[in-house]
């Protein structure tokens, strides 16, 4: 063999352990893409799956959003009616303020009344009850003067008739 034949020869040789190396590399590739198949297969499923979660996700989010709007509208409202109170409860306040002077005249009134009623009226009553007391004793002397009185007449009546009879039986026993 030539020279020239054991160069290919060896030429070969190296291609060969090459090819053996580039055979068990491709064999190692192809094992390397099975896994990624599989590998890329479960990230489909689980892609559908997140794509899933997202449609969910989704629904959700529309829904938040529409009870955020209705949120919105009912804190909006609440607001209003939390100014309507403030007012009413400014309102009441000065109303508050007013019955309190209003409470403090009446006080006022109420104690000049009060001394009034213990310093002269009172006293008045008192002397008046007195001056009644005087003439209710001297009604009750009267009545019993007028009753006596009454006594007295009917007993002249009495006598009075008593006479008229005598005197009747005497002018007729003088005729």
């Amino acid at each position: 063999m030539t020279e020239e034949t054991m160069l290919i020869l060896d030429q070969l040789r190296i291609m060969n352990g090459k090819i053996d190396h580039l055979t068990s590399d491709m064999a190692e590739v192809k094992c390397d893409v099975a896994v990624l198949k599989s590998d890329v297969a479960i990230l489909k499923s689980e892609m559908a799956e997140v794509k899933a979660d997202v449609a969910v996700l989704k629904a959700d989010v529309a829904e938040l959003k529409t009870d955020v709007a209705e949120l919105k509208t009912d804190v909006a409202v609440l607001k209003s009616d939390v100014a309507e109170l403030k007012a009413d409860v400014s309102d009441l306040k000065r109303e508050v303020v007013i019955l309190k002077k209003n409470d403090q005249r009446q006080s006022n009134e109420l104690r000049k009344i009060w001394m009034v009623l213990e310093n002269e009226i009172r006293p008045s009553i008192k002397i008046i009850a007195e001056g009644h007391l005087n003439l209710d004793r001297k009604l009750n002397s009267m009545m019993k003067m007028y009753e006596q009185d009454q006594l007295l007449r009917l007993r002249v009546t009495n006598l009075e008739n008593d006479v008229r009879i005598l005197k009747d039986r005497m002018d007729k026993g003088a005729v």
